[in-house]
């Protein structure tokens, strides 16, 4: 008995799970064939526009060379572009505005009459095709007076070219993408994009920053370096600013930064009323880029190389929601925008990155002698020289020897060599103002002169904290050294012995 109640239960379980499987069937053969039908439906549509005529068709027949005037209305702007009899655009209504003259052409270009293929004469609904509200009425006029009118609608569905219709005509045709694009412009849009200069880094004499934000900086190139401190001429390149003193800087570093001031990107232009500079921050804006560089003249003379000195100025004023800057170029008024990091790379620069880190970097042969003090320990040296004359016929000094604490070597590498690692030492950094250092020196290393054109140099180390020891320069403590270095300089002092 109760087998068969089993069997029965087995049964329904079974007719439950048939049914299911065909319901669930049936809703498949449901959804595909409803897929199938609207696949097929937009196939027609796309057959249909590929079955209308494939070729060309003339919308209406215009020279565009005859054309004296482009209005056009799209979404967002309404303008009119008016060719001028000199070959030169203007905007109507306003002749200051800085019409990007190329655009301007694209413009009168494309409104040539032609279609890449005729859709439909009959439409029955102007909404299929986006031309019930256009995106885009655009009207030619030729220097006759007469007007051809162009309205554009909607993308085709095969993603090639937009319906469109002539005034007057129930016809639908296709026309090229392109000449929906160029009449989709903003009045930003046709702003026309200044020219910046394209820099040789190599010919740059000066460049100055001047920014609340990142600091100020002023960098000046020099053909006769000053020889006065280390006996020959390394850098040409000054720091003036922000330093309160003239700062020698590494070229290389100098170099490497330079390669930054190339070229200039500008993203957009937002506006060209001068009246508005204010809203931007760029009316009497704090800051900007100022650099004076050369340009190699035109010359018939292929020998002769001429160079013409040039500026430019890029100001910055306030940033959009989007970070870009607001920028402007020397004495115009068109705003454009700057991206933030290539703001960032123009003015973030710092100026104690470029400083010639190499204070002991003395010619040795603008020597008399040089003593070093350390420790309660004290060494003399003497340089010795003759007068010889060079291959151009010039009387110099050649070092000829060195006495070491009174004794005259017979050997002088293992002295070049120690003197290799003492002009060697590098600082590490700049003191703080309030910078809280020794007054006994760690080590102190004079330098006398052998000539009143170079400087008496002293330098001293003193100490500072646990990690650095701050440098004194003829009694003026701007810098720190790493406190190991000083110590190396010492432990190569004690370990030389004079041969």
């Amino acid at each position: 008995m109760a087998s068969s109640k089993r069997k029965k239960k087995n049964l329904f379980t079974l007719l439950i799970l048939c049914l299911s499987i065909l319901l669930l069937v049936g809703a498949y053969y449901l959804v595909s064939n409803h897929n199938d039908k609207k696949a097929a439906e937009e196939e027609e549509t796309t057959a249909a526009e590929d079955a209308a005529t494939d070729t060309s068709a003339d919308i209406f027949t215009l020279d565009s060379d005859s054309v004296v005037k482009v209005s056009f209305t799209n979404q967002n702007w309404q303008a009119a572009i008016v060719k001028n009899e000199d070959g030169t655009f203007t905007l109507e209504g306003d002749e200051s505005f800085p019409l990007d003259q190329e655009k301007a052409q694209y413009v009168f270009d494309y409104i040539d009459g032609s279609a890449t293929k005729t859709v439909t004469e009959t439409p029955e609904n102007l909404a299929d095709y986006g031309l019930d509200d256009p995106q885009i009425t655009a009207t030619a006029t030729d220097s006759n007076g007469a007007e051809y009118t162009i309205h554009i609608g909607d993308k085709t569905g095969s993603g090639v070219g937009y319906y469109a219709q002539v005034e007057g005509s129930d016809t639908v045709y296709v026309v090229a993408a392109t000449l929906y694009t160029y009449y989709v412009y903003e009045e930003n849009d046709l702003i026309t994009m200044e020219e910046t200069p394209s820099i040789d880094t190599t010919l740059i004499t000066f460049l100055g920053i001047t920014s609340p934000e990142y600091g100020d900086l002023a960098l000046m190139y020099t053909d006769t370096p000053s020889t006065a401190y280390a006996g020959l001429a390394i850098n040409n390149w000054l720091i003036t600013d922000p330093f309160d003193y003239e700062v020698e800087a590494d070229t290389d570093a100098v170099t490497e930064m330079l390669a930054n001031y190339e070229s200039f990107t500008l993203k957009s232009a937002v506006d060209y009323k001068e009246e508005n500079l204010a809203e931007y921050g760029l009316e009497n804006p704090e800051t900007y880029l100022y650099i004076k560089y050369q340009v190699a003249a035109s010359s018939d003379d292929a020998e002769t190389t001429t160079y013409n000195d040039m500026t430019y100025t890029l100001y910055f004023g306030n940033t959009d929601e989007d970070g870009n800057y607001y920028v402007r170029q020397g004495d115009s008024s068109i705003v454009y925008l700057m991206a933030a990091s290539d703001v960032e790379t123009l003015l973030g620069v710092d100026a104690k990155s470029l400083v010639n880190t190499y204070i002991n970097l003395i010619n040795i042969k603008t020597l008399d002698q040089m003593q070093i003090e350390y420790a309660g320990t004290s060494h003399t040296y003497e340089m010795l020289y003759e007068t010889v004359t060079n291959d151009d016929g010039v009387d110099e000094l050649s070092d000829t020897g060195f006495i070491v604490d009174g004794t005259t070597l017979t050997d002088d590498s293992d002295f070049r060599s120690l003197y290799q690692v003492i002009i060697g030492a590098q600082i590490a950094g700049f003191l703080p103002e309030d910078a809280a250092i020794g007054t006994d020196p760690l080590l102190s290393i004079t330098y006398d002169r052998n000539s009143e054109e170079y400087t008496d140099v002293t330098i001293d180390y003193l100490p500072y904290n646990d990690s650095y020891d701050a440098v004194s320069i003829n009694g003026v403590a701007r810098y720190y050294i790493d406190a190991r270095d000083v110590t190396e300089m010492i432990s190569a002092i004690d370990a030389y012995v004079p041969q």
